[in-house]
């Protein structure tokens, strides 16, 4: 996946996402609309240690892992996101 914005981040985060419960993206995104949006669906510390992982191989980068972010900063996927984005240099 080519890093250009915010949104492909978001992509390889439900990607990483589907990876951890076995289901399609499609379902992820069904799940996400289903709880309000990004900044409602709640992610524990080992769920979003390895969509981190996911997306350090989806552009081979390395990331801050759960321990050297702040709670606030993986607690959702939007946090998340956000935290993924910013690592990447990515300002939009």
């Amino acid at each position: 996946m080519a890093l250009t914005d915010r949104a492909a981040v978001r992509d390889a985060v439900i990607a990483g996402l589907a990876e951890v419960f076995g289901v399609s993206p499609e379902h992820v995104e069904e799940e996400i609309c289903s709880v309000g949006g990004d900044n409602y669906l709640e992610l524990d510390s080992k769920t979003a240690e390895w969509i981190i992982a996911h997306a350090e191989k989806e552009f081979g980068s390395i990331l801050p892992t759960p321990v050297e972010m702040g709670r606030e900063d993986f607690s959702t996927i939007g946090a998340l996101v956000a935290a993924i984005a910013a690592a990447l240099g990515i300002t939009e």
